[in-house]
């Protein structure tokens, strides 16, 4: 569960793939965001050891041309991964719990590549890519975000309550362990 971005596509030529990485290389510095550029023409990628783990690549044996952007220590990857038919593979990006403006900003970035691509589609789980309303996603960003929490805390105090250990100060600090359940001393 989280606000996630799916994005797949496909190129107009073998140079808008280029063109694509070079938008998405500037977005990215510009950004300072991390990146590392994938150029296998033999679908090797998947035997390589010396691929750093935040980059790795997927196992696959044909050839592929991709880019994995990094932008924020809580968010997933962005990966633009393109085939020898120039078609962006299907991928999506977790953005919920990094901050709403690294989440606007992937979106950002998929704008500046949709003019290298002849198809591109998007389905951005807080609506921003759809409606362009900020305002509206940011309200669902941070609902889901309160959601999450809600589940994380109940989970929290269920296993709390099964574990027979105090219950947390917001219910007064009343303890869940029955007087008749304490061990003989």
């Amino acid at each position: 569960m989280g606000i996630t971005i799916h994005y797949s596509g496909r190129a107009r030529s073998v140079e808008a793939v280029g063109d694509v990485f070079g938008a998405a290389q500037v977005y990215a510095a510009a950004r300072e965001w991390m990146f590392a550029i994938i150029d296998d023409p033999f679908g090797e990628a998947a035997d390589c050891d010396s691929t750093p783990e935040l980059f790795e690549a997927p196992e696959r044996e044909v050839p592929i041309r991709a880019m994995v952007i990094r932008p924020h220590a809580m968010c997933e990857a962005i990966r633009l991964e393109f085939d020898r038919l120039h078609r962006m593979e299907q991928a999506f990006t977790k953005t919920q719990f990094a901050p709403f403006e690294v989440h606007a900003a992937v979106v950002g970035l998929l704008r500046a590549i949709e003019p290298y691509l002849e198809s591109l589609e998007v389905m951005d789980e807080s609506g921003l890519w759809e409606t362009g309303d900020e305002a509206r996603a940011r309200a669902r960003f941070a609902w889901l975000g309160r959601a999450i929490d809600a589940f994380a805390d109940r989970l929290e105090r269920h296993d709390m309550e099964e574990e027979g250990k105090t219950a947390r100060p917001d219910d007064g600090g009343k303890s869940r362990v029955r007087p008749e359940d304490e061990p003989c001393g």
